[in-house]
């Protein structure tokens, strides 16, 4: 009976934990070395480990249309060589709600520890190269409105 109570109360709440789901983070790993594939499994484990919890899809190569995990809230490109990391976003980050603020810059410290200060966040709101990608990401279904739709 203890069992079946549980079970019942788990599947009453499944609507509501659900709702609770982290943003939807893609990353694209563009890196060709061993240690920075590594960086960016690393980056993945700490997002998906965030108090927001996030969902991680990670993908080689610049998707060309809307993938089936997506919509996505973030899209984070680390190119295979430099210093930059994009971190691409539905609009300007002010346009963003407090919560996904608050994620984006835990992004943003997230990519500057993990790769030890070598590399470093960029958004929309800091390069026109993230401001375009996101542009991109947009038009093709890959990051979902500001909203989250």
């Amino acid at each position: 009976m203890r069992k079946t109570a549980v079970l019942a109360l788990a599947l009453a709440m499944f609507p509501w934990v659900m709702a609770l789901a982290g943003p939807k983070v893609l990353i694209v790993d563009q890196t060709e070395g061993f240690v920075e594939s590594m960086q960016v499994g690393v980056l993945a484990r700490v997002l998906r480990l965030s108090p927001l919890g996030a969902e991680i899809t990670g993908t080689t190569e610049i998707p060309k249309g809307p993938l089936p995990q997506g919509p996505f809230q973030l899209v984070v490109i680390v190119p295979p060589a430099g210093e930059w990391v994009w971190v691409c976003t539905p609009g300007l980050p002010e346009m963003l709600g407090p919560e996904m603020q608050g994620f984006l810059q835990l992004v943003k410290g997230a990519v500057e520890k993990v790769f030890r200060g070598e590399r470093t966040a960029r958004d929309p709101a800091d390069d026109l190269y993230a401001l375009g990608w996101s542009a991109y990401f947009l038009r093709i279904g890959v990051l979902g409105g500001v909203s989250g739709r």
